[in-house]
């Protein structure tokens, strides 16, 4: 055979062969390819589940926050007597004389709430800031019915119903 009939036959089988190369690398890069599409996919399917776990933790967080901003506003059902003993000193430190003459016994389950009868004693002055002191304090506290009286125009007292926000748990501030 001529040597530029060998040189042709070579030529075209090197051709081939590399074509051949070519289509299997070209499939090959293909897959590969479409695996990286969809790792990038489930990549971004896990960061916006990450995103969306990171919102909720901080969400649960500032709940948490508000639910015990909310608690310390309630009194403790457990935390009753030291309550009372509380609202009593309130009295003391404004110079007036409160007395428990009732709490009910049961927390009305509908709205949380407990009633308290109290009787203040004292000065005009430190009746009404009492009052005040124990409506406006802390705790969410109403007056429901209330009576202000006096018999010598020095010495004061009001009697009265006071509702309050109760929590099932110990919440002492």
């Amino acid at each position: 055979m001529k040597p530029a009939l060998i040189q042709l036959i070579i030529a075209v089988a090197v051709t081939l062969l590399l074509g051949v190369g070519y289509f299997f690398l070209y499939n090959h890069v293909r897959a590969l390819d479409t695996e990286a599409a969809s790792l990038a996919t489930e990549i971004a399917s896990k960061d916006a589940e990450r995103s969306r776990s990171a919102t909720a933790r901080s969400g649960e967080a500032e709940l948490a926050a508000q639910e015990a901003f909310v608690a310390s506003h309630l009194v403790a059902t457990s935390d009753i007597v030291s309550f009372l003993e509380r609202l009593e000193k309130t009295g003391r430190g404004f110079g007036a004389e409160v007395h428990v003459a009732s709490v009910s016994d049961t927390v009305k389950a509908s709205d949380g709430r407990i009633s308290l009868s109290l009787s203040v004693a004292g000065s005009f002055d430190a009746v009404m800031r009492t009052l005040g002191a124990i409506e406006e304090g802390q705790y969410a506290i109403s007056v429901q019915d209330l009576s202000l009286d006096t018999t010598d125009g020095t010495s004061w007292s009001a009697t009265g119903v006071f509702v309050a926000g109760t929590a099932a748990t110990s919440t002492t501030p």
